[in-house]
């Protein structure tokens, strides 16, 4: 957390180097060049600071159990079962469109599947009405 707390001590620097630029707009308070480095070092701290939390986060994530399997329960199935899937952390892919026609065509054959099914009904309907007319004669 120190580095916290000197990213904090550097964002205080940087509001007074501001204030003190207002203040003295005629006079020259602060260089660039100290602006500068100064972005540079809070560059560098955040960059610790992310550094540490992803070092973190890793060792977090090799001292965590790894995932059951159905195979250790039973040894029916073999699928793994992953409790913390980190959604938020995916990124999109394919097309929206693509997504669409993939859905409409699925509707089309969906439809079509029915279609073939209530022919097929007709037709079992008409031959058996005609196989009862047959014998009647």
């Amino acid at each position: 957390s120190s580095v916290e707390g000197d990213m904090k001590e550097s964002l205080d620097q940087i509001e007074r180097m501001i204030n003190d630029l207002e203040e003295h707009s005629d006079q020259r308070a602060v260089s660039t060049d100290e602006v500068k480095a100064e972005m540079e070092r809070l560059r560098e701290a955040v960059k610790q600071i992310v550094d540490k939390r992803e070092r973190e986060k890793k060792e977090k994530g090799s001292s965590e159990p790894k995932p059951l399997s159905r195979a250790d329960e039973g040894g029916r199935n073999s699928v793994d079962i992953d409790i913390d899937m980190p959604y938020g952390d995916l990124e999109p892919f394919g097309r929206e469109d693509t997504a669409q026609e993939l859905t409409e065509a699925s509707i089309r054959e969906s439809d079509a599947m029915v279609d073939q099914v209530e022919r097929a009904e007709v037709a079992e309907e008409k031959r058996s009405v005609f196989r009862a007319l047959t014998r009647l004669r």
